[in-house]
């Protein structure tokens, strides 16, 4: 049965002269899936990058239009608060680039989210 447009929730942001669209996944597992099953359709993210609070695969639809998948790196609010008033957030709010591939592999092959998520792996770092 097709869903309704009353069945679903859109969100649409105007930021200068692009338009991005951003979709929360729970888990970092969550993305990395994500990012395979983009990459198994032949879909290559234009950005990738973890910005400390939170890890994000961006990619680009045919308009040029961004689309996001987005998850949390800390399991609180709390956590998440006491990094963005810290020094490193301050120094960086960008965060480190990734390189989506790597990130990915590494993630499967077991590597930590400790670890992964370092602001200073150079093993995912772009």
């Amino acid at each position: 049965m097709p869903e309704r447009a009353v069945d679903v929730r859109l969100g649409f942001f105007r930021i200068a002269d692009a338009q991005r669209f951003q979709l929360g996944v729970s888990t970092l597992g969550d993305l990395v899936s994500q990012h395979e099953h983009m990459a198994s359709i032949g879909v290559r993210p234009h950005r990738a990058a973890n910005h400390g609070e939170a890890t994000s695969f961006s990619y680009r639809d045919p308009d040029r239009n961004i689309v996001e998948f987005s998850c949390p790196n800390f399991a609180t609010v709390e956590e998440k608060v006491a990094f963005l008033s810290g020094p490193v957030f301050a120094a960086d709010p960008s965060g480190l680039e990734l390189d989506p591939g790597r990130f990915a592999a590494l993630y499967r092959a077991g590597d930590s989210e400790d670890e992964l998520l370092r602001l200073d792996n150079p093993a995912v770092a772009l």
